[in-house]
């Protein structure tokens, strides 16, 4: 039966989407192919919202240039958020089944790499599934940098996730 009790599609046809297709900006999946998200001076931010991690082979790479040496910092905050899952009513409401939370699928990590792709500058793994990672990593000269999200587990699900990214002052570590 159709029902006109819900706007648009829901959170788990895009998930649905997203895990048999990938997100908008697929293929990102190497160094290659990554989607860019501009060049960064001191104060530029960006975001990145409703992408994702489809499966455990997943990898997301972005690309950037930084026009001075900066503190660039990556939040990744996992976006799926937690619904009802169950079989639908006659009311187009969904019956009593399970509160299901999609934020905790996978364990999602930040790496920053040079611009040959391969070399890490930094890595961020330390919040645990379904919780906001952050990295910060002081990047001593403009030029090219890579952004790389990945869940280092095995998990074989979707994690849909928003990024933003800043260009910060770099710290003054004092007198050397």
């Amino acid at each position: 039966f159709a029902s006109t009790s819900f706007d648009m599609i829901q959170l788990d046809d895009i998930q649905a989407g997203q895990r048999n297709y990938g997100d908008y900006l697929e293929p990102n999946d190497s160094s290659g192919a990554a989607s860019p998200i501009g060049s960064f001076s001191i104060g530029t931010s960006t975001d990145v919202d409703t992408v994702s991690i489809d499966d455990n082979s997943d990898i997301d790479f972005y690309s950037l240039t930084t026009t001075q040496p900066m503190e660039l910092t990556i939040t990744v905050t996992p976006a799926a958020g937690t619904y009802l899952n169950g079989p639908q009513n006659g009311n187009g409401s969904c019956s009593s089944g399970t509160l299901t939370n999609y934020n905790d699928n996978q364990d999602l990590s930040i790496e920053v790499r040079s611009s040959n792709g391969t070399t890490q500058l930094a890595f961020g793994d330390s919040a645990p599934a379904e919780q906001v990672e952050t990295l910060s990593v002081t990047l001593p000269s403009p030029g090219s940098y890579f952004i790389v999200i990945n869940d280092p587990g095995s998990q074989n699900s979707i994690q849909m996730y928003d990024m933003n990214v800043v260009g910060g002052q770099v710290p003054f570590d004092g007198p050397t």
